[in-house]
């Protein structure tokens, strides 16, 4: 038989009985803890109130264990800080967490403010825009040829470190590639150049490389020479540009022979430290010392021809489209 009494709960069964169980209300308008916290348990008059504590029920159960809160919940806290302290109290915890918030956040902002400003503007852009750009702001060829294509569609944006390497018949690894992998900083963009007649017939880079790469956070890889284990790299989304794939290795057909240092990849000249942007339509290269110069005129030819595209549909006449934005 069982008796109910507003929030109060007596079981009876076979003359035995059991404590009066209470059950919790929560108040209208009173917060609620984030999904992530344990709902309300029914707590049995006697029981350890800091054994369910810890399991944290609802906001009104004390003691109050901070740990079974989301760690962005301050609403919750402050919210019960203020109901059970003093003012006082209540300004000297929120003077507390002031100092401490921001310390949470700290490493994000520090990483945001780190990124490199003209990357970020220059990922954000075709290579398409950005060689029309190098055209007239440098007034030289920025766009590397048509033999280097994606090894799968992706895109890349990155500063350039470079490898050159030369016939031989040494059976030598890439020490000079591996190192700059090994060494490499976020945001790399690995350039190799094997200077022979065969370099699109020989694999530059593969599996290995890929994974030493991706974790080191490099953005990605192109070579004037061939790629190979092309599944590999687009399972772990490696981006790498190459002359062709091949199943071939490099050991004892050539070895690295410089780093670092100027090379000519698809027929530009690349300098460590320029950035090489990527995608499905080829691989441009931008050089350094230009780099925000052609980064604003290629944000404006965008912007340029985002409009040309709106007023072709709109006039259906590329002539007077192309006539009013001055672009094509």
């Amino acid at each position: 038989m069982r008796r109910h009494n507003g929030n109060i709960e007596t079981s009876k069964q076979s003359g035995v009985s059991t404590a009066p169980i209470y059950k919790t209300p929560v108040p209208q308008g009173e917060v609620r803890a984030s999904r992530s916290v344990a709902p309300p348990r029914e707590t049995r008059v006697g029981a350890s109130s800091t054994a369910e504590g810890r399991d944290c029920p609802h906001l009104k159960m004390r003691p109050t264990n901070w740990d079974c809160l989301p760690l962005g919940s301050f609403d919750i806290r402050l919210h019960v800080i203020f109901k059970r302290q003093s003012r006082q109290a209540s300004l000297a915890i929120l003077i507390i967490l002031a100092v401490w918030m921001p310390g949470c956040t700290s490493t994000h902002v520090r990483h945001s403010a780190d990124r490199d400003a003209v990357l970020e503007g220059f990922s954000k852009l075709a290579t398409a825009s950005v060689s029309d750009a190098i055209d007239q702001v440098v007034g030289a060829r920025g766009f590397m040829s048509h033999e280097i294509k994606p090894v799968f569609q992706t895109k890349l944006c990155g500063r350039a470190v470079t490898v050159l390497a030369k016939p031989s018949s040494e059976s030598q690894p890439p020490t000079m590639a591996l190192e700059l992998i090994d060494t490499g900083k976020p945001g790399d963009v690995l350039v190799l150049v094997f200077d022979g007649p065969d370099a699109a017939d020989v694999a530059a880079f593969g599996g290995i490389m890929g994974t030493g790469s991706t974790a080191r956070g490099l953005a990605g890889a192109v070579m004037d020479a061939g790629c190979r284990d092309a599944l590999e790299l687009k399972a772990m989304n490696f981006p790498v540009f190459a002359k062709g794939i091949v199943p071939s290795s490099s050991l004892g057909r050539y070895v690295n022979v410089s780093k670092n240092e100027p090379v000519i990849c698809g027929d530009v000249t690349v300098h460590p430290g320029d950035i090489v942007l990527g995608d499905s339509d080829g691989v441009v290269v931008v050089p350094k010392d230009r780099a925000r110069e052609v980064l604003q005129r290629a944000q404006e030819l965008e912007a340029k021809e985002a409009a040309t595209m709106k007023d072709v549909l709109r006039l259906k006449s590329i002539r007077e489209a192309t006539r009013k934005q001055n672009r094509i």
